[in-house]
């Protein structure tokens, strides 16, 4: 997985849960 390359751009859960749902789309 490549989390850690958009770890640096999530600034809250929301974010992460937006970023994931997306890539996973």
């Amino acid at each position: 997985m490549g989390l850690w390359r958009v770890a640096p751009f999530i600034q809250n859960e929301q974010e992460f849960s937006l970023a994931f749902a997306r890539r996973a789309a």
